[in-house]
């Protein structure tokens, strides 16, 4: 992968601020003047530099339409929505199935999009697949973007749209499956879940939490305001697992810990859960799985899982 670059909306602005009594970066006059000569302190103006972000860099997009391989544009799948993250010279994101990760560069509207990797997931419908090949195929073709209000459009070197996003809502990680990737186990920080256990989490418009504890499902009652996020105590079915050993503390210390969820964060496909602390309590992502290489040629390498033939 090409070395990272940074973005160049960085620039220094010089800001006028009243300094009021402050005098620590102002040099004190002799003794030998007069009071009417001392500086006026309250006018002197001090330059103060701020970077200010790239407007693509304010936002988590998430996809709304797509070219396809006929070159129609193509309403985005709605079950599973594709996000995409620009941040410091990396984008990251998931096509509604495969998390991936690339380099960009960007010149005034210029935008280039290195060739990257993602997760190598099976996708099912046959329209999600589509869409991830065509995305995935499509970053590659990007030469600049246009920005209309709250529209991004990811354009070739034809000026022909390839991707079209808008920043993600706020409600975007309701209906959602996150699975889970690091929680605290209260005995030493954040761990990973056992290997071939698989601990889920689907937050609903009702209220209703749901998934899989890694050996029994469950249940809780849920309410979210702003950032803000409350769980109720969860019931669960009483199977006993076990195998892998330590498969029913594991579910013992993730059910706790939904008790303890003050605040939530979402980041790209990664969801985050707080306490009232701050102190992160468990980690999830809409896509767990060995990764892969794109663009070239994704579509092709989607067919050849569904075929159980081997890629490189």
């Amino acid at each position: 992968m090409k070395g990272l670059v940074k973005s160049w909306w960085g620039r220094s602005i010089a800001l006028t601020l009243l300094v009021g009594s402050s005098v620590s970066a102002i040099a004190l006059p002799s003794v030998a003047q007069s009071p009417k000569d001392l500086p006026n302190l309250s006018t002197l103006p001090l330059a103060v530099s701020i970077t200010m972000p790239h407007p693509l860099e304010q936002s988590v997009w998430q996809l709304v339409s797509y070219r396809d391989a006929a070159g129609e544009l193509v309403t985005a799948w709605g079950d599973s929505p594709a996000t995409m993250e620009f941040r410091e010279g990396r984008v990251t994101g998931t096509t509604g199935c495969n998390r991936f990760f690339s380099a960009y560069t960007l010149t005034g509207n210029e935008l280039a999009i290195a060739p990257g990797g993602s997760t190598l997931m099976a996708c099912f419908p046959e329209a999600l697949a589509q869409q991830e090949a065509a995305m995935l195929t499509g970053l590659g073709a990007v030469t600049s973007y246009d920005l209309i209000g709250d529209e991004l459009r990811l354009l070739d070197g034809a000026g022909e749209v390839v991707l079209t996003l808008a920043p993600q809502s706020a409600a975007a990680w309701l209906n959602t499956d996150w699975t889970l990737t690091a929680y605290n186990n209260g005995r030493g920080g954040l761990v990973t879940p056992l290997l071939d256990t698989t601990i889920t989490a689907t937050f609903d418009e009702a209220g209703q939490l749901s998934g899989s504890a890694g050996c029994n499902n469950y249940r809780a009652a849920f309410t979210q305001l702003d950032d803000t996020l409350q769980i109720g105590a969860a019931a669960s079915t009483r199977r006993f697992c076990a195998v892998p050993a330590g498969t029913m503390q594991q579910e013992q210390d993730f059910l706790a810990l939904l008790t303890e969820v003050s605040a939530y964060e979402i980041a790209g496909s990664q969801l985050t859960l707080l306490n009232a602390a701050g102190t992160t309590l468990a980690q999830f992502s809409t896509a767990i799985a060995p990764l892969r290489e794109f663009h070239e040629p994704a579509a092709a390498k989607i067919c050849a899982l569904r075929s159980g033939s081997p890629h490189r």
